[in-house]
């Protein structure tokens, strides 16, 4: 027996070894000989992580170690050597035309396809015998990609097919068609479909990342010659209800209507502030913003800010692509939300995908161009927070009675001259609710997260507007 297995070691006890099986877990390497193709097994089994096969001497490796090295290693390459299987009935066909860029699905199995494809409509095959544009379902590059390369989709890619060919018998591959062209491998795949419609590696990686945790992903604009492709509102005005236009039109009509007496009124107050200041204004009750620390602030303030201003653009700054390259290109909805084709849901991620090699950080411009793009997100809600945890108090022999409670009509007109005196401009008698500034500013008027690739590594960034103009700090 050699004497580098014989040196006494040091023995854990059991209840330190049970403490430090979490941090110790991760550091071993998965035992490759409990894979399927190694032992002959019938039914896949995830290979469990183990203590190592001996730790570093100071002498060397021993022959013994040399040798349960090796056969773990061989024990590895012949599991990866080992093919890739799935069943025949839970798997999908398609048929990838190069001119379209796009995959027509023929059999759908799954339950894949409620978040994945499109419909569209496409002229009839020659020799079909219909005139009549036919609806059919359709993947967009990264969907079929994912597909492919998860095992589930087999995918042909169409070509001409001498007549002889097509009349073979063995061209019939279960319940798919194999005479309209040859099968794709995954490898094929990549190099078909990388490039079409703005579709770059790095943008594949994400999406692939994304759908494997379960997220829903959606491109953030339609494609070209992609009409029916399903996107978010306020983007697709073709979903929009009817009562959100109703609402919309009535909105229009008033803003129409009071913006003659809105330009007057601007035009009175300033008349009246300027000329005879803030001080008879406020007593004669034409400026009911004299007093305000809002208005106040506003009128010192010697510098325009918001974000509806545009920024002024540099002179000596050329055009380069990295300014395009800062744009939403992916949507993503949580695995809990909803999400339907016919009525899709606002997302809930925009995010924007670089290439962390070539993309520097974004300057101020760019952040401009990416923030455009975004669609503006509404105020994070109150924090809910349970019922204080209030001590009985001691009973006291005079107990208070209890308020009256307002009869419906007088809630009614509660709530309607609350309702005037926020629409005119005024302040109600009741207690106004400040919010958090806050949270508001942590959340940002819009937020976008930039997907940074580099190489195979997606570093996810959030970027957020703030909007400090809108929240006075005093």
């Amino acid at each position: 027996m050699d004497d580098q297995l014989e040196l006494p070691t040091s023995i854990v006890p059991k209840d330190q070894q049970d403490d430090d099986g979490e941090s110790s877990g991760d550091e071993g390497m998965p035992d490759w000989t409990n894979i399927p193709g190694v032992r002959g097994l019938s039914r896949a089994v995830i290979p469990k992580r183990g203590e190592k096969e001996f730790e570093p001497a100071a002498g060397g490796t021993t022959a013994l170690q040399s040798h349960v090295l090796n056969k773990s290693r061989n024990a590895m390459l012949s599991a990866l050597k080992g093919s890739r299987g799935a069943g025949s009935k839970t798997m999908s066909y398609a048929v990838w035309y190069p001119k379209l860029g796009r995959a027509h699905v023929t059999v759908a199995r799954g339950t894949h396809f409620s978040t994945l494809g499109h419909s569209a409509l496409r002229e009839p095959a020659p020799g079909s015998g219909s005139t009549k544009a036919q609806k059919r379902l359709e993947l967009m590059p990264e969907e079929t990609l994912y597909l492919m390369e998860r095992g589930s989709l087999f995918c042909w890619k169409e070509s001409e097919i001498s007549p002889s060919m097509q009349d073979e018998p063995s061209l019939e591959f279960d319940d798919c068609d194999l005479s309209i062209g040859a099968p794709m491998s995954v490898q094929q795949g990549f190099t078909e479909m990388i490039g079409v419609d703005g579709l770059e590696v790095q943008h594949y990686l994400v999406y692939a990342y994304l759908k494997r945790l379960g997220y829903t992903v959606s491109r953030s604009s339609a494609p070209i010659n992609t009409p029916l492709y399903p996107l978010a509102p306020p983007n697709n005005t073709d979903t929009i209800k009817l009562s959100h236009k109703l609402r919309a039109y009535i909105i229009s009509m008033f803003q129409g209507l009071l913006s003659p007496l809105a330009r007057i009124r601007s035009k009175l107050g300033s008349i009246f502030f300027d000329y005879h200041g803030a001080s008879i204004g406020g007593m004669i009750g034409l400026m009911p913003y004299s007093y305000a620390s809002g208005s106040i602030f506003q009128s010192l303030r010697t510098m325009v800010s918001g974000h509806g201003i545009p920024l002024p653009r540099k002179k000596h700054r050329a055009f380069s692509e990295n300014d395009t390259a800062f744009k939403v290109f992916w949507n993503v909805w949580k695995p809990s939300t909803s999400w339907r084709k016919l009525d899709v849901p606002k997302p809930d991620f925009e995010i924007a995908v670089v290439d962390a090699r070539k993309t520097p950080v974004p300057d101020i411009y760019q952040l401009t161009e990416m923030f455009a793009s975004a669609e503006p997100r509404p105020p994070p809600p109150p924090r809910k927070r349970g019922p204080p945890n209030v001590k009985a108090a001691p009973q006291s022999s005079q107990q208070k009675t209890p308020p009256r409670p307002k009869k419906a009509n007088e809630a009614v007109l509660s709530n309607l001259w609350d309702r005037i005196c926020q629409t005119i401009g005024l302040t109600s008698s009741g207690p106004i609710q400040r919010p958090n500034p806050f949270v508001h500013l942590k959340a940002g008027r819009k937020s976008v997260i930039v997907a940074a690739v580099d190489g195979s590594m997606i570093s996810l960034v959030r970027f957020g507007e703030g909007d400090f103009s809108s929240w006075p700090m005093v």
